[in-house]
């Protein structure tokens, strides 16, 4: 028992030396490039998160400042004498922790294609973030490619650090190198799959010659990102719903930069048309392009969907598992119709006596808008109690005023089908009335 409390006030004073350190107003960390020092400050809340790492790590927890799969990266500060990462060293490179930091230095013994790393096998999530803090290289062979480069390994693949943040398969073709130096951090987060690997940060020396490069490395974190979903399915092209195009486009977005994306991962409702092109400039706007099939004759509602079977993945192997729009999902009203639409007037009674109302009905030949009672017009009587039985059907009660014979009409233009395309007027309906007959036999019956 007193072998543990003692152990745990050991702990205890490297963690008040730790919270000393944090509590200053900064730590002034000189770091040599070539013939010249740069001075790095570290704020405070990134000394807070290596005391509570540092403390961890004596403690022998884990302690998790993000996602979980951080915790499963020992020493990702690179602190305590670089305790968890193993050299693998070439040449004459070589390694050193100090301040909290990684630096390596390359192979300058004229062996080539040599790689100097500081590497640990660790389980991460898909996402795997890292700095570097600054690069140098002295090494100038004229304008070849042939310089120290500072490199990221993941399971044995050696990527070259890029000055944008982004790592490339391959060390002949990054930017960040002697004639283009880190003057200041670079942040990477790199997608991986989520999981054990090995990873390491070091230099590669192309020739080993005229000056090996120094890099320094910092902050190893691991987290999850989320999978991705769909943002919004829009109309592109054209933007209005209604249309007789023979090719429809969609912008589909997504939360994120997405992979695997093309015709097969979409469906097409409402039409045999299938999706002819799938076009991004960001990997994150996808343009979906539909034409063929029966769309040059259609009438009907076209939507874009999403297959059953479809890959899609964001760059860190996440499935796309929702395919439904957190935001609009727009579809195409495409009419190829030209054709007015009619309207017959049924139901009227061939002859009326008095003045008691009757039904009639307005039966169009296809869904219309517009219609209204004001676009009925009576002769010698009044229209009243107009009912909207469907889109394609009306009826109202018509009342004679008892001067004569009723006419019903409906004028054309007064109605769109859902082509936009506008009515014809309707066939007159002529009601006789026997009022006047009536009343003459009446008279002459006097």
């Amino acid at each position: 028992m007193g072998s543990i409390i003692s152990g745990v006030g050991h702990h205890a004073g490297v963690f008040g030396r730790i919270w000393r350190k944090f509590t200053d107003k900064g730590d002034s960390r000189q770091v040599r490039r070539g013939n010249a020092k740069r001075v790095q400050t570290i704020r405070r809340g990134h000394w807070l998160a290596r005391a509570l790492s540092v403390v961890g790590l004596l403690l022998g927890i884990s302690l998790s400042l993000g996602a979980a799969a951080q915790a499963q990266i020992v020493n990702g500060d690179f602190s305590n004498g670089g305790t968890g990462w193993n050299d693998v060293l070439a040449g004459d490179g070589s390694i050193s922790y100090s301040g909290g930091v990684a630096t390596v230095i390359g192979n300058n013994n004229e062996e080539h294609d040599l790689t100097v790393s500081t590497q640990q096998t660790v389980t991460t999530g898909n996402i795997l973030e890292f700095d570097l803090l600054s690069y140098y290289s002295p090494d100038i062979y004229d304008d070849s490619p042939y310089y120290d480069k500072p490199v990221f390994i993941l399971d044995g693949v050696v990527y070259e650090l890029n000055q944008d943040g982004t790592v490339t398969n391959s060390v002949n073709t990054g930017t960040v190198n002697n004639f283009n130096p880190a003057a200041s951090m670079i942040h990477y987060m790199v997608p991986v799959v989520a999981g054990q690997h090995t990873i390491g940060f070091g230099v590669y020396s192309d020739d080993g010659i005229k000056g090996a490069g120094t890099a320094i490395f910092d902050n190893v974190t691991s987290s999850d990102a989320p999978a991705p979903n769909v943002t919004s399915i829009k109309r592109q092209n054209p933007a209005t719903e209604t249309t007789d195009a023979d090719s429809l486009t969609w912008r589909v977005t997504f939360s994120g930069k997405v992979k695997n994306v093309d015709a097969a991962d979409f469906t097409v409702s409402g039409t045999t048309a299938t999706v002819s092109n799938v076009e991004t400039t960001d990997k994150t706007n996808f343009d979906v392009t539909v034409s063929g099939g029966d769309l040059a004759g259609l009438n009907a509602t076209v939507s874009l969907g999403f297959a059953g079977g479809q890959d899609i993945t964001d760059e860190a192997g996440n499935a796309l598992s929702d395919t439904t729009p957190t935001d609009v999902n727009e579809s195409f009203e495409v009419q190829n119709d030209s054709t007015a639409p009619t309207v017959e007037i049924t139901g009227a009674p061939t002859s009326f006596a008095g003045l008691s109302p009757f039904t009639v009905t307005f039966q169009w030949s296809e869904e219309v808008t517009g219609f209204t009672a004001g676009d009925i017009s009576v002769g010698k009587g009044s229209a009243s109690n107009f009912v909207t039985v469907d889109g394609d059907t009306y009826t109202a009660d018509i009342t004679p005023d008892g001067s004569g014979d009723v006419t019903i009409d409906v004028a054309a233009n007064v109605a769109k089908d859902l082509a936009d395309n506008d009515n014809a007027a309707a066939d007159r309906v002529t009601i006789s009335s026997t009022i006047v007959e009536q009343t003459q036999q009446a008279i002459g019956n006097f």
